[in-house]
């Protein structure tokens, strides 16, 4: 279960140019899925 969020993480970072779009979009309602990304973009 860790390797497949470990992968599901280093997927996310090679995303990482989209983050600031995901997060614009976020601040828009998503904010849960915003925490989410933030948390994410921390731990890459």
């Amino acid at each position: 279960m860790f390797h497949y969020v470990q992968n599901y993480m280093l997927s996310h970072c090679e995303l990482s140019d989209k983050v600031a779009s995901y997060l614009i979009f976020c601040i828009g309602g998503c904010y849960i899925e915003c925490k989410a990304l933030i948390l994410f973009s921390i731990a890459c």
